[in-house]
C-alpha cells in the first residue's frame, strides 16, 4: 500500500509541476528552487537512520531470542536461580533498541523541521518574486495564485512521500535479512575431498553393501543462481510406485550454511538396508543428526549423493519422500489441541490422507503401541484433553511417546529415530 501511495504522490507532484510550468516557468522555477535542498535533507536523514534501524532490529531480535530461550528452558533457569540474569539480558537488549529508536525519532524530528522550514521559505520567495512580476505587468495575480497552489499541492505530495519512504525502507531492511538467509552460501570452501578413499568421520553403521548398485560417487554442485536450482528441481520430479526403504550415502560431504567452512560430514559412505533396524553410533558432533536430516531432505549434500532405492533423492518428488520417510526427533512439537488432534497431525502432508481422516480407533491403536493409552485414559477428558501451548501439561517422556504414536499413525516406510 505504501508503494502505491508513493507512486500516487510522485504522479501528483509531476502533474502539478508541469501545470505550473505551463502558466509561468520563471515563477515555477523560483518557487520550487528549494526542492533539491529538501531532497538532500532526506538523503542525509536516510544515511543516518538506516544503520540505526538495522541496529534496532538486531537488538530486538537478540532480546526475542533470549526470551524464547529462557521460557523454553524455564525449569533450568529456575534451578540455577538465573531469573535475574535473564531479566538483565532482556532489559539490556530492549534498552539498546529503545536508544536506537529515540535517536531515529530525534533525527526524523530535525528532518521534518528542516523540511517544513525549506517549504515555507520556498513559498515566501515565490510570493515575493510573483509580486514583482505582477507589478511589472508580466503575469496576472490569477497566474501567480495558480502557480502558487500548484506548487503547494505538489510540494505537499512530495512531503507526504517522506514518511512512506520510511516504511518502505523498513520493509527493504526486513526483506534483505530474509533474502540473505535464503541465499546463504551452501558450498564448502577448501575442505572438500570427494576422491578420498576413506572417511575421517567417527560414524559407524551397517557396512557398504558389496552389491550396492553405485560404487562411485558423482559429486554435484548447485548453480550459483538459486532460481536455476528451483527450476531444475521443478523439472525433475520422479515419483516411483512404491518404496522399499533402502538408503545409500555415497561420498557425502556436507557443511551447514551457517558454518560453510566447518564440515559436518566429510566423504561419508553408508548403506542402510531395507526392512532392518540399523543403528548409527558416534560421539557428539560426529554427524549422526546430519545424516538423519539428509535422509529427511531437510538439506542436500554439497558433494556425493543420497539415494533411496537406487534413486537419487534430489530428483525424487518431495511429497513422495515425505510420505515414505518420517522422523521422531528429540524435540516434539505439540499444538494447543486435544490429544487426538495432536496425534492425528501425523497424517499431515500425505497425498491421500489428512488429519481429519484419523479415526479414534486408529489413534488408540497408535497410542497402545507407544505405551501411552493408559496415561491418556487417566486424563480428565481422555483423548479430548487439551494439551496447552507446546504441550505444557506433558512431561518430556510423554511428549516423546506422543511423537512415536504420530509416527505409528503415519506408518512410513522408513522411520528415523533421534536420540
Amino acid at each position: 500500500m505504501n508503494m502505491g501511495q508513493s507512486v500516487q504522490d510522485i504522479a501528483t507532484f509531476l502533474a502539478c509541476f508541469i501545470m505550473a510550468l505551463t502558466k509561468s516557468w520563471q515563477l515555477t522555477l523560483v518557487t520550487t528552487s528549494a526542492i533539491p535542498l529538501l531532497v538532500i535533507c532526506q538523503i542525509i536523514t536516510q544515511i543516518f537512520v538506516n544503520p540505526m534501524f538495522a541496529a534496532e532490529r538486531r537488538a530486538l531480535a537478540e532480546a526475542s531470542t533470549n526470551v524464547e530461550r529462557a521460557t523454553g528452558a524455564m525449569a533450568t533457569v529456575k534451578a540455577f536461580n538465573a531469573q535475574h540474569i535473564e531479566n538483565e539480558r532482556f532489559e539490556h537488549g530492549v534498552e539498546k533498541a529503545r536508544r536506537n529508536y529515540v535517536n531515529q525519532a530525534s533525527i526524523w524530528g530535525v528532518s521534518a523541521a528542516m523540511g517544513n522550514f525549506i517549504l515555507m521559505a520556498m513559498f515566501i520567495a515565490g510570493f515575493w518574486y510573483g509580486s514583482g512580476l505582477v507589478r511589472a505587468g508580466k503575469v496576472s495575480a490569477a497566474t501567480v495564485m495558480t502557480v502558487f497552489w500548484a506548487c503547494l499541492l505538489g510540494s505537499s505530495s512530495l512531503q507526504q512521500l517522506v514518511p512512506r519512504l520510511v516504511h518502505i525502507t523498513r520493509g527493504k531492511e526486513s526483506m534483505a535479512g530474509l533474502v540473505g538467509l535464503m541465499d546463504a552460501p551452501t558450498t564448502v570452501k577448501g575442505k572438500v575431498r570427494p576422491n578420498s578413499a576413506h572417511s575421517d568421520t567417527t560414524l559407524t553403521g551397517s557396512p557398504l553393501s558389496p552389491t550396492s548398485p553405485r560404487g562411485i560417487s558423482k559429486p554435484w554442485c548447485r548453480s550459483k543462481n538459486p532460481k536455476d536450482n528451483i527450476a531444475s528441481l521443478a523439472l525433475r520430479k520422479v515419483k516411483p510406485n512404491g518404496a522399499k526403504g533402502e538408503f545409500n550415502l555415497q561420498g557425502v560431504t556436507f557443511a551447514y550454511p551457517s558454518r560453510p567452512d566447518t564440515l559436518a560430514l566429510d566423504n561419508v559412505s553408508l548403506f542402510l538396508p531395507a526392512g532392518e533396524t540399523t543403528f548409527i553410533v558416534g560421539g557428539s558432533g560426529s554427524g549422526k543428526s546430519t545424516v538423519a536430516q539428509l535422509m529427511l531432505r531437510l538439506y542436500a549434500p554439497d558433494h556425493g549423493e543420497v539415494t533411496l532405492d537406487d534413486q537419487d533423492m534430489q530428483y525424487l518428488d518431495l511429497s513422495f519422500t515425505q510420505e515414505h520417510v518420517a522422523a521422531v526427533q528429540q524435540g516434539c512439537i505439540l499444538f494447543d489441541m486435544s490429544v487426538h488432534d495432536n496425534i492425528a497431525m501425523g497424517l499431515a502432508g500425505l497425498p491421500n490422507r489428512k488429519p481429519s481422516d484419523a479415526t479414534r480407533d486408529q489413534v488408540i491403536e497408535a497410542c497402545k503401541m507407544a505405551m501411552m493409552h493408559d496415561f491418556v485414559n487417566a486424563l480428565p477428558q481422555g483423548y479430548e484433553t487439551k494439551l496447552g501451548a507446546k504441550g505444557a501439561s506433558l512431561s518430556g517422556g510423554q511428549k516423546q511417546r506422543l511423537a512415536i504414536a504420530r509416527a505409528r499413525l503415519r506408518d512410513p516406510t522408513v522411520l528415523v529415530l533421534g536420540e
